[in-house]
């Protein structure tokens, strides 16, 4: 399969009063055309930085301090097959990349949507940021039908009118004449017809989801649903413009049972129907085994394992993923293992590999030198010293 996204030496810092975190620390990974690559690891080993590093979200005091994040999208981004270094480009086209063509649905969907707003206009924001050109032809369209049904000189006049702007919005949307066009009372209505139809498509796109009710939950506020119906319209929103990439950081958690078993379905369902890649965060073994094909194994802020699920699980090589695996539960009832010692502070982190003091397997070298991963058997990777001599 070809690559679609390539994570090359990503370090991302964050600057506080206790000092400076180190959360990245040189992160490669890559993901697939159709594949669905699950990141694993403890609460704050930096799965949701990656996440964010790779749109350029970070926020300060954070701040994404080397790297690339190559990436190969569906419009002709570069002249050579290398990607385009998302990482390099101006927030002007990272906002043509963002809900696009990678679209993230963030950890808690009550704090993704907008109190303030119904839900159908905060899905049709994504239409009309990202596909108001496929809405203005639609519109030229219609209003040339509109102009052969009718026989009213002033309904003519207006509806040329209206086909001007929209050709105006084809070539420019910013301009002065599209600001001048809006203050007409008769003509400015060509703003409620491209809301009208973005509404239209919202109601299509949450009836695929399996939304009971489409047409009356556009009209509902974000307090109005329940946990898992706003997850499924946070997932609307990612999805509403085919994006290439679909981040998925934990978007089961603090949700039921029976809610986070839907949610997977829909999203295995969606994968298989659009041709989604999907980068899954989560920290739940359980999840990456019925979802995921690749998973990477992370521990504070450094890749330690990737390898295909089925591998990983049988032959686990990373000492910090077999006591991962010790700690899940099995129906043998066997018991659990703990990992001694705690997660390090990333203000002062390890030297050399950051696992070292927690490791049963380590070696003189592991508190010297960083391990660099590699490949130990075929498509199985790992950054350990006890493979690497």
């Amino acid at each position: 399969m070809k690559k679609l996204l390539e994570i090359q030496n990503l370090k991302t810092n964050f600057y506080t009063y206790e000092g400076v975190v180190k959360a990245l620390d040189g992160i490669n990974l890559d993901i697939k055309e159709g594949e669905t690559l699950g990141v694993v690891g403890e609460t704050g080993c930096g799965k949701s930085v990656t996440a964010l590093s790779i749109l350029r979200l970070i926020l300060p005091p954070g701040k994404v301090e080397e790297g690339k994040v190559l990436f190969w999208g569906k419009r002709k981004l570069s002249v050579d097959d290398g990607g385009v270094d998302l990482l390099s480009k101006k927030e002007v086209f990272l906002r043509g990349v963002r809900g696009n063509e990678i679209s993230m649905i963030f950890q808690e969907p009550g704090t993704s949507l907008n109190p303030v707003y119904s839900i159908g206009d905060q899905i049709s924001e994504s239409f009309l940021l990202h596909q108001q050109k496929e809405l203005c032809r639609a519109a030229i369209k219609e209003i040339e039908k509109n102009i052969r049904e009718s026989n009213f000189f002033l309904k003519i006049f207006i509806y040329h009118l209206q086909k001007k702007i929209y050709k105006k919005m084809l070539e420019n949307s910013k301009s002065l004449g599209i600001k001048f066009f809006s203050i007409l009372p008769l003509v400015n209505r060509y703003k409620i017809w491209l809301k009208k139809k973005a509404m239209k498509r919202v109601v299509d796109l949450l009836t695929k989801l399996g939304v009971p009710d489409p047409q009356r939950i556009i009209e509902r506020y974000p307090h109005e649903l329940s946990g898992g119906m706003q997850q499924r319209v946070v997932i609307a929103i990612a999805l509403a413009c085919n994006p290439r990439l679909l981040i998925a950081d934990e978007p089961t958690s603090n949700l039921d049972v029976t809610i986070q078993a839907q949610i997977l379905d829909l999203i295995r369902r969606l994968k298989e129907k659009l041709g989604l890649s999907i980068l899954f965060i989560t920290h739940d073994l359980g999840v990456v085994a019925e979802l995921c094909d690749r998973v990477a194994i992370m521990y504070a802020g450094n890749i330690c394992e990737i390898a295909e699920v089925k591998e990983l699980f049988k032959k686990p090589l990373h000492p910090y993923t077999k006591a991962l695996m010790n700690s899940v539960p099995t129906w043998e009832g066997k018991d659990l293992e703990s990992i001694k010692g705690n997660v390090p502070n990333l203000v002062n982190p390890p030297g050399g590999c950051r696992f070292h003091p927690r490791c049963n397997y380590a070696l003189e070298i592991c508190s010297q030198e960083k391990p660099e991963i590699q490949e130990v058997e075929n498509n199985h990777w790992v950054a350990c010293h006890n493979y690497l001599r």
